[in-house]
């Protein structure tokens, strides 16, 4: 019978233990950034959906909440409570832009500009009276969801 090295075996469980630990701290900056460019683009997907339809589509949201989370979960491979609120403020955020994406590429087209030069030449001073034009209760909840999503599957094991 062969000799085991106990040392090693002791600290390979001493690994798997840490790797499920519910409070296992991750990489923070990586997940920022990556919830950051997901944000970006989940903004911009949602947009240029809502504009191509001239509809805007609730499930959206949903979507982007638990995209956001899962980004995070899966760059950040942490489970602690700093992944959870990446998760919501990005999901939230991803929510918040794409909704103003998609005004402002309305806005483009009723005005025959593009939309790069409708973004350049927007009052920001406006963002949230432009924002909460259309905005319900319903946006409330779906932006609650997405920021409910995102905390969740950030976190998730």
């Amino acid at each position: 019978m062969e000799d085991y090295n106990l040392d090693q075996l002791n600290n390979t469980i001493e690994d798997m233990s840490a790797a499920r630990d519910p409070n296992r701290k991750g990489n923070v900056p990586a997940a920022l950034l990556a919830a950051a460019a997901g944000c970006l683009a989940i903004a911009a997907v949602w947009a240029f959906i809502c504009i191509l339809t001239e509809k805007e589509w609730v499930i959206m949201g949903i979507f982007a909440g638990i995209a956001i989370g899962w980004i995070v979960k899966v760059v950040g491979r942490g489970r602690d409570i700093t992944m959870g609120v990446i998760g919501a403020v990005f999901g939230l955020l991803s929510c918040v832009l794409g909704e103003f994406f998609s005004l402002m590429g309305i806005l483009a087209e009723a005005e025959e500009v593009d939309f790069f030069q409708a973004l350049t030449s927007f009052d920001y001073s406006n963002f949230f009276d432009l924002l909460f034009v259309d905005f319900n209760y319903l946006s409330l909840v779906i932006w609650g969801f997405a920021a409910f999503e995102g905390f969740k599957l950030a976190r998730s094991a």
